[in-house]
């Protein structure tokens, strides 16, 4: 998929910050996935849920534990 000028570049800290997601779940995530990217490039229109859903499996993973795959 090409860049066009309505993709939004977005720090992944800052988005986990939007969403309500505690820093530390993505601090974790960094370190373990050290291909985790540290900026997203969200397509204009199709990124935001996957971003959600990305945090989101970071925190639940946090609040159970590693049992999450």
């Amino acid at each position: 998929m090409t860049p066009n000028a309505d993709d939004v570049q977005l720090d992944i800290v800052d988005a986990a910050k939007l969403l309500g997601v505690p820093v530390h779940c993505v601090e974790r995530l960094e370190r373990e996935c050290p291909t985790f990217p540290a900026r997203l490039r969200l397509p204009h229109g199709t990124g935001g849920w996957r971003l959600s859903s990305l945090l989101g499996w970071a925190a639940l993973r946090e609040e159970v534990g590693d049992g999450v795959a």
